[in-house]
């Protein structure tokens, strides 16, 4: 055997000469292996300036010199390194970190040795792939001569410490009759169950739910102390109080929900408070009580409805007007407005009849402004200037008629007309009449079917007054002063006003522009249209009109937009013509017109031919004959004009004809 069997040191040999030399390399090696201390064991690159005799253990994956060294002792050795191979159960003192190492000759991979007790400035564990990975304990805080003793479980697991972040991933159980949590004083955050459950899976959170019978289980949420501020947030979709919960005190607080249901009662978008109860109280806190209903607008509704078997009976409110009603149905579809109260008179209309119940006699105490049906009698009674009087016929119990009591006659012949006989139904009267104030007529929802000659009549549908005289029905409220003739059905008709005898002319349109000039019908009866018509003097290609008509306000000027044609072509020249139905009632302003989608040129009405346009705070040196407005979107004529004065224009209108 040449060598030692542990250290590798090798023998001398008989009669060998130098023995110097194999002595001094086994002194070498017995420094280097002797009180192994090295300066790492965490290095994998050589240091740049060794000192001689300076030791290291190879760090796992060497480079440079030390490459293929893992797990070896590297000694720098009269400049240069030497590289002694550890063997099972070598010992090594880290001086970086003061850890005593052990080589494992199974693995090849050095670890740490503890044995007996160990200060606790020195224990240190020390990771077996990073020894920079370490642990220390510290036990300076035990009572002296005490020993304490922490048992682990018999099971994987991870050590708990509560001054770190922290997850733990199976139960565990605090059984203290006082547990803590998040009591810093900083901003701070402390979350239970907050992981984010997968699709499918229930996470339940209880809080104090193991008390038995007897037991009192109390549960604080929020700051007490008064000024503390605090938010509470529950994300769940459905919040469930156990049919236990007998009460819930909220004396201060001011409750928010988008929806409330009371008694088992479910609300919804429409129904956003539902009570299922046998009645509802609204007491006082001290004083009066209101209940307030409030709507958005006049035409909304305020109100209270009365159901059975959910299908409407009675209603009283705001229904659609600021005016309070009082509404009634049978079937919750059909309804009566029943009493009407006027907000701004407060006078009360009966809406359909008024009917007093029937007393076998006068009441037996009444007061003046009281009144009532007799029905012994069969005489509608009133009480006033402390006497009892009959309403309608000859007095009764020393009353007088009608007349009587308000001043004001009950027929006509209490105006001095004596061939009357009553106020319903029709009357003839001879003779000439005065009366001292205006004549109303009833508005007709249409012409009568077969009116007699001298019928007078007021159409509300149209706005028209009209008179049968000569066997036909004629306007009376705007009579000819230019002479007018109704072409023919299927035939064509100008929208001048009946004078002028010049030659068309012609203006180019803009695009998004529009002109309209009013017109308004003559003749002895409306006028019904079957189409439009235009001239197109100079075609653009691919360019389109669109034909409008406006109805017009109490002041003649435009106003809604009764017809829009589709797109009418201007890429051909020539007439045009469009078919569309409608009827211009006789003596009413319409205002006709024209919008553009290009610049095609289109015949126009001369200047004389078509009336003026009054309108405008500045005086007009020139004639106005069209309102002009520019940069409306095509095909986007507004519904309602809105006159504006400035939109006078001195040009030609455009030409267009309405077929009969």
């Amino acid at each position: 055997m040449a060598d030692t069997p542990n250290l590798v040191l090798p023998y001398l040999a008989a009669n060998q000469s130098q023995k110097h030399v194999t002595v001094n390399d086994a002194l070498r090696r017995l420094d280097a292996l002797i009180q192994i201390v090295v300066q790492s064991a965490a290095l994998a690159t050589p240091p740049p300036t060794p000192a001689e005799g300076q030791r290291w253990i190879v760090a796992s994956a060497p480079t440079g010199a030390w490459a293929g060294q893992a797990g070896k002792i590297a000694a720098w050795q009269d400049g240069a390194w030497a590289f002694y191979t550890p063997l099972d159960g070598w010992t090594a003192i880290d001086a970086s970190n003061d850890a005593m190492l052990i080589f494992n000759g199974g693995t090849g991979t050095w670890g740490l040795l503890i044995t007996g007790a160990f200060s606790d400035a020195a224990f240190t564990l020390q990771d077996d792939g990073d020894p920079t990975k370490q642990a220390r304990f510290q036990i300076g805080g035990f009572t002296t001569g005490t020993t304490r003793v922490f048992t682990l479980p018999d099971a994987n697991a991870t050590l708990a410490v509560l001054s770190i972040n922290q997850t733990f991933s199976a139960k565990q159980t605090f059984s203290a009759s006082n547990n803590d949590f998040g009591t810093s004083t900083g901003s701070g955050t402390t979350n239970l169950a907050s992981g984010a459950a997968t699709s499918g899976n229930t996470k339940t959170l209880n809080i104090g739910t193991g008390g038995l019978s007897g037991s009192t289980t109390a549960i604080a949420i929020g700051s007490a102390v008064a000024g503390a501020l605090g938010a509470l947030t529950i994300n769940s979709p459905t919040v469930t109080f156990a049919s236990s919960v007998s009460a819930i005190a909220m004396t201060a607080a001011n409750v928010s929900a988008l929806y409330l249901g009371l008694g088992g009662a479910a609300a919804d978008a429409t129904n956003r408070l539902s009570i299922n109860a046998p009645a509802s109280l609204f007491n006082h806190a001290g004083a009066g009580h209101q209940v307030k209903v409030n709507k958005a607008a006049a035409s909304d509704t305020g109100s209270f409805l009365f159901q059975t078997g959910f299908s409407g009976r009675a209603e009283f409110g705001l229904t659609g007007s600021d005016d309070f009603q009082v509404k009634v149905s049978g079937d919750g579809a059909t309804w009566f407005n029943a009493l009407q109260l006027e907000r701004t008179s407060g006078r009360v209309r009966a809406m359909v009849a008024l009917q007093l119940y029937p007393n076998a006699g006068d009441p037996g105490t009444v007061a003046d402004g009281d009144l009532w049906y007799n029905a012994t009698t069969g005489k509608f009674r009133g009480r006033q200037a402390g006497a009892s009087y009959d309403l309608i016929g000859g007095g009764g119990g020393g009353g007088t008629a009608w007349a009587s009591i308000t001043g004001t006659p009950n027929t006509l012949a209490g105006y001095g007309i004596g061939d009357a006989v009553g106020l319903t139904g029709a009357q003839t009267i001879s003779g000439a009449k005065t009366l001292s104030a205006p004549v109303i007529l009833g508005a007709q929802a249409s012409d009568p079917a077969s009116p007699a000659n001298g019928t007078l009549w007021f159409n509300g549908t149209t706005g028209q007054v009209k008179a049968q005289t000569g066997g036909a029905a004629r306007i009376i409220d705007a009579q000819n002063d230019v002479a007018w003739l109704t072409p023919p059905s299927g035939e064509f008709m100008l929208t001048t006003c009946g004078a002028g005898g010049t030659a068309l002319t012609s203006v180019a349109g803009v695009a998004n522009r529009i002109d309209i000039f009013p017109f308004t019908v003559r003749g002895e009866t409306d006028l019904t249209y079957a189409g439009l018509a235009i001239n197109v003097v100079t075609l653009v290609a691919a360019s389109t009109v669109r034909l409008l008509i406006y109805d017009s306000d109490g002041q003649g000027r435009p106003n809604a937009k009764i017809y829009e044609s589709g797109d009418v072509g201007t890429s051909t020249a020539g007439i045009q013509t469009v078919t569309a139905s409608g009827t211009l009632a006789k003596g009413r302003t319409f205002w006709l017109g024209v919008q553009h989608s290009a610049t095609a040129t289109l015949s126009t009405w001369a200047a004389t031919a078509t009336p003026d346009i009054n309108g405008g705070t500045a005086i007009s040196t020139t004639a106005r004959k069209i309102l002009r407005r520019s940069s409306v979107a095509y095909g986007s004529a507004p519904a309602t004009w809105g006159f504006l004065g400035s939109e006078g224009n001195a040009s030609t209108a455009p030409a267009i004809w309405l077929k009969a």
